[in-house]
């Protein structure tokens, strides 16, 4: 399909501004976005038409007239009063669907020359006629063509991208840091001009189903690249439903936008009047007040109001001091002010808040007629850039050590790690510092998961984890194992003592015995030598009773002696299991202690290298992995200033660590103004939680 392209007219006299013009013809036929074609009638080109019905054709086709004049005004045309190039202005002039775009580009042209001052009535009369209908540019004559081409250029592009629908949502990773396909931003996105459309028709609001029906007709006109029939649309649209902030934004973007004063006049009393509405709402539409005193802003400014301009801008801030959008304005008119040095700062501003706001100075005619200065922004900017980005990265070869040392990551390419490009621009290394910040969070994630793991790795008896009460349980048991050791070590003693006394009484008997023995032998050899035989009987008698009680004595001593033997052997057998089970939980005892000196080290690490990470890469939206937790949209997870997010209802709880694990450290509550935390939500109250963030 065939692409329309925005056709751009050049006018100018050909023999004064013949390099600018090819200059800018290559500028403008190179743009990509949104796509313009330059119409250079000054091409040799060889027609049968008169040339002045040649020029006419040409402005009728195009939609934007860039207007160049110099310090003459040109021969008048054969039968005609005025130039060629004046009558092309006026045939522009008459077709309010073309949007003119003058340049007065002349030692003779300034602010303060009127008509009285040139010394060509007729040249004279033509500026007045241009600055009663526009606020031309003055540009310096002393530059070269190319610097002119520039300027011009800037401009146009700007104008272009007003005029389309393309909005740039300001992801760096799609945009090339040269890209010239940059359009223009807006917080009333033109998407909810369709939500204005009905699905069925409503006869209670007849009014609206007309407005709405404009509204999407004035879509298809500006899908289509034609924003004067969009204007009228929106126009008819907003006489029925004048309330309506949407269709009021954009019928005033639009008007600003073609830079004819007239338009731009009721385009401010448009922006002003959606400004009031929004504000009614205070909070709700703060966002849609901001950009509604841009516009009136921008309005001021092309009505050559620059005070006013200035208020508006200033009033935006006010509404939105956090908006990158009302910095950048509000800066540009400060430089129109001569204050170039608080507008840098609010540039500085708007740069962290959204990095591609600097590709929207750049091509700003009014941050770019800062010159040196602004070169000098640019190259301090990129140091301090610089300098958060190596921070940011060190911070993440910290966080990959730590990873590799929990297992959690193979060994990482050091030397594509280390490696600085010193030619980075400031974007690649605002993307550089981005990605090392996304790729720190979701490696702390993963550590955080490791660590719950490792928390609850642990096992005795039928509970998990390192828990102090777990501890107390097992020095328990083991207390409980030492007092049953010592009660067996006891009985174990008073055994071997029971044995050792059976002997001693075995050995006294035997003594005893044989001593009793011996002795009646010796009565029994003296009975026989004397031939006594009642001795002798006696003595035998005697003897045999001595010998059969000395054998009942031994029995008995035998069965006591085999009692305390069995006594001793299961004593020591139970003192044999019980210091064994002792070991076992001592054991156990010095594995706990050695597990949860690991994860208490490694939750001590975590909870530093977290409150270093956030340190590092939250101070800035700009380096943040994460958005604003009260910013606009469907996410659960950002960057939480506590004093400023909180919304009533919602409480926070900083706590690095889960309930589960907050036994491992006294405290890990956020050391910085910003940490990152989820919406958590449980029955009527939502939390944002900095734990659930990284223990998912």
């Amino acid at each position: 399909m065939a692409i329309h392209k925005l056709q751009v007219f050049l006018s100018s006299r050909f023999d004064e501004f013949n390099e600018l013009r090819a200059r800018l013809r290559e500028k403008i036929n190179g743009l990509r976005l949104p796509p313009a074609e330059a119409v250079d009638l000054n091409d040799n080109a060889v027609d049968s038409k008169p040339p002045l019905s040649r020029c006419f054709e040409a402005v009728d086709r195009s939609e934007l007239f860039v207007l160049l004049v110099g310090d003459t005004y040109g021969d008048a045309v054969s039968g005609r009063k005025e130039s060629y190039t004046h009558l092309e202005h006026k045939r522009a002039l008459n077709d309010e669907s073309i949007t003119v775009f003058p340049f007065l580009i002349g030692s003779t042209h300034h602010k303060e020359t009127y008509r009285q001052h040139y010394t060509d009535p007729r040249l004279g009369e033509w500026i007045a006629e241009i600055r009663k209908h526009h606020t031309p540019s003055y540009l310096d004559p002393a530059h070269n063509p190319e610097q002119l081409a520039n300027q011009i250029f800037d401009q146009v592009r700007d104008r272009l991208v007003e005029l389309s629908i393309d909005v740039d949502d300001g992801d760096l990773e799609n945009v090339g840091d040269d890209a010239d396909n940059i359009s223009e931003d807006t917080p009333i996105n033109l998407g909810r001009l369709e939500t204005l459309v009905p699905d069925k028709p409503n006869i209670e609001q007849p009014l609206r189903v007309l407005a709405a029906n404009h509204a999407k007709e004035a879509l298809g006109a500006l899908k289509m690249g034609l924003p004067p029939i969009a204007i009228q649309h929106l126009r008819q649209a907003v006489d029925l439903v004048p309330l309506d902030i949407v269709l009021g934004y954009w019928l005033s973007r639009l008007l600003i936008a073609t830079g004819r004063l007239k338009q731009c006049a009721e385009g401010r009393r448009v922006a002003l009047l959606c400004a009031r509405i929004a504000a009614r709402e205070e909070n709700e539409r703060q966002l849609e007040t901001m950009a509604c005193y841009v516009l009136a802003a921008r309005a001021s400014e092309r009505l050559g109001d620059l005070e006013e301009a200035k208020s508006y801008a200033k009033r935006a801030h006010d509404d939105m001091p956090y908006h990158w959008m009302a910095k950048l304005e509000y800066g540009r008119q400060l430089i129109f002010a001569g204050e170039k040095g608080p507008a840098l700062e609010l540039l500085d501003e708007a740069f962290w808040l959204r990095p591609d706001s600097l590709r929207h100075a750049r091509r700003d005619v009014a941050y770019r007629s800062l010159t040196s200065d602004f070169d000098r922004f640019l190259q301090t900017l990129k140091g301090t850039v610089k300098q958060k980005t190596q921070i940011i990265e060190y911070v993440e070869s910290r966080i990959q050590d730590f990873a590799k040392q929990m297992a959690i990551r193979e060994d990482s390419d050091e030397s594509a790690r280390t490696q600085r490009d010193e030619h980075r621009t400031i974007f690649q290394l605002v993307n550089a510092g981005r990605s090392a910040g996304e790729s720190s969070f979701q490696m702390l994630q993963q550590c955080a998961k490791k660590i719950s793991t490792d928390a609850v790795s642990f096992e005795f008896d039928q509970f998990k984890g390192l828990t102090p009460e777990i501890k107390e349980c097992i020095e328990e048991k083991i207390e409980t194992a030492k007092m049953s050791v010592a009660d067996l070590v006891q009985q174990e003693r008073q055994a071997k003592q029971a044995a050792k006394e059976i002997e001693e009484q075995e050995s006294t008997l035997l003594l005893i015995g044989a001593c009793v023995g011996g002795g009646l032998v010796i009565i029994l050899m003296i009975a026989v030598y004397f031939a006594s035989t009642e001795i002798a009987v006696i003595v035998v008698v005697m003897l045999g009773l001595g010998i059969w009680t000395a054998w009942q004595v031994h029995q008995t001593l035998e069965a006591k002696k085999s009692k305390s033997f069995q006594d001793f052997q299961r004593a020591h057998l139970h003192l044999t299991q019980a210091k064994s089970g002792s070991d076992a939980l001592r054991e156990t005892l010095h594995l706990f202690e050695s597990t949860d000196v690991m994860v208490r080290t490694n939750v001590e690490t975590f909870c530093d290298l977290v409150d270093e990470f956030e340190r590092a890469v939250l101070g800035s939206v700009a380096l943040s992995p994460v958005v604003p937790i009260e910013r606009k949209g469907s996410h659960d997870v950002g960057r939480v200033n506590a004093t400023k997010a909180v919304s009533p209802g919602m409480v926070t709880d900083d706590a690095l660590l889960p309930n589960e694990l907050r036994y491992l450290r006294e405290a890990s509550n956020a050391k910085t103004k910003y940490w990152i935390g989820r919406r958590v939500r449980s029955g009527e109250i939502e939390t944002l939680s900095r734990s659930a963030a990284y223990f998912r």
